[in-house]
């Protein structure tokens, strides 16, 4: 069960003890009304995200298309280099960079394979005698919130322009942002 709500409260109940509530509409309450609260519960909180629009995506797959055929590489290339170029880093819980070292002379198309991730090489280091390569953990696109999609697509339009490939006017473009919504 998922729940949107905007008031969070937290108060010591007790030295090492805290009570945690938040205010929901009617649309929240009737799942919580009917849980066993005799069973161990498990609560998740967590920010809530802007998420792009399927029109954004749609806009972005576009793109990638054109300047993949402009620049004579496939669309996977494509795509992979626009999130190394735009992209986001990948983050761990506590919001820390994911970052990943390997040795040097591992292909990077191995890594993002084992990984099944998107990966972008930030420097070479010698440890120990050995070389390796250090490399950040890139975000899938479908991971991406209004704002990280935006600053993506803002990046691809300015390729393509580059190229002299037609882009959307940027009224449009902007009516496409106001039309990303928050999802949860």
């Amino acid at each position: 069960m998922k729940i949107k709500e905007d008031t969070l409260n937290v108060a010591r109940s007790g030295i090492t003890t805290y009570l945690v509530s938040f205010e929901t509409d009617n649309e929240g309450v009737g799942e919580l009304v009917n849980i066993d609260t005799k069973k161990a519960l498990r609560a998740v909180i967590s920010p809530l995200r802007h998420k792009r629009s399927l029109d954004a995506n749609r806009y972005y797959w576009s793109l990638n298309g054109k300047l993949a055929d402009a620049m004579r590489i496939s669309k996977e290339e494509c795509h992979l280099l626009m999130l190394q170029r735009y992209g986001q880093t990948d983050t761990y819980e506590d919001g820390s960079s994911m970052v990943i070292t390997i040795k040097a002379n591992v292909p990077a198309e191995v890594i993002a394979e084992k990984l099944d991730a998107y990966i972008a090489p930030i420097k070479n280091g010698i440890v120990g005698g050995k070389e390796f390569t250090h490399y950040r953990v890139l975000k899938g696109t479908h991971k991406y919130n209004t704002k990280e999609m935006s600053v993506f697509i803002d990046g691809v339009i300015s390729e393509c322009k580059e190229l002299g490939i037609e882009t959307l006017p940027p009224d449009e473009v902007e009516r496409l942002k106001q039309q990303w919504k928050v999802e949860t």
